[in-house]
């Protein structure tokens, strides 16, 4: 992947482009996608990731369709492995979504596109580890997200569990309609996106709707992603115990740092 910004433009986007190198300069880890460099080309300077050969998670889901849930499992554990060692070194990703999830031929799954990722300095103060800020895109943003509030790595459970729905549905969070004619079709605003959709993020009791026909365990997942108090999610770690992910009769999911 090539990432172009043209410095001469605006130096906002050249301040954010360092800051993205500077970030991807520090990952290292299977289901991270690498970075390789940069290059400056007269007011242009391009950063150079890790090609990833079979395409995002939603194209995929575009191509064949919505995954079975043994499909989502796999994928689900080395998001989280991912996100694991993300939330380790202190970054947030933002901006977790099928689109920004890449697959390899052999099924390996990386995260990717820190464009709107956060390193989080380790102050010792009361905002250590949160931040504030509407970055990310809607239909996965948590609820306070969408609040302006602080903002941390509980974050990206909520976008996780997104992603889950996501992939169960083959269609974008909340615009999938359950048996009930749960769905959202709301006034569009500039972006694409309804006008209503905020609102709903904000309000809704849970996360957006998903088949019923999905196992207890990956009900009960989903209900932790979607837990409105950010305190009250699980992390990464805590998560990749959960019996969706290591059924008991299977050997807990291990963690690839």
């Amino acid at each position: 992947k090539n990432s172009s910004f043209n410095a001469g433009v605006d130096n906002t986007h050249l301040l954010l482009l360092e800051k993205e190198i500077d970030l991807l300069r520090s990952l290292s880890h299977p289901h991270i996608v690498r970075y390789y460099g940069f290059t400056v080309e007269g007011s242009k300077v391009n950063i150079i990731l890790e090609y990833v050969s079979g395409g995002s998670i939603s194209k995929n889901l575009d191509t064949f369709g919505a995954f079975n849930e043994n499909h989502v499992r796999r994928y689900t554990i080395q998001i989280l492995q991912g996100l694991d060692y993300l939330h380790g070194n202190n970054v947030l990703h933002r901006d977790i979504k099928g689109a920004n999830i890449l697959v390899e031929n052999s099924g390996r799954v990386k995260l990717s596109d820190f464009g709107a990722s956060k390193l989080v300095q380790n102050l010792a103060s009361a905002t250590a580890s949160t931040s504030t800020g509407l970055k990310g895109t809607i239909p996965w943003m948590s609820p306070e997200v969408v609040k302006g509030q602080s903002v941390d790595r509980k974050a990206d459970i909520w976008s996780l569990g997104c992603t889950v729905v996501e992939m169960l549905t083959a269609k974008v969070p909340w615009t999938y309609c359950d048996e009930k004619g749960m769905c959202d079709d709301g006034q569009q605003d500039g972006s694409g996106w309804p006008y209503s959709l905020l609102y709903k993020i904000g309000v809704s009791e849970g996360g957006p709707p998903y088949p019923s026909s999905v196992s207890a365990d990956l009900k009960h997942f989903l209900s932790l992603c979607f837990q409105r108090d950010p305190k009250a999610r699980p992390t990464a770690a805590e998560l990749l115990s959960h019996p969706f992910i290591s059924p008991p009769s299977a050997p807990a999911a291990s963690r690839t740092n």
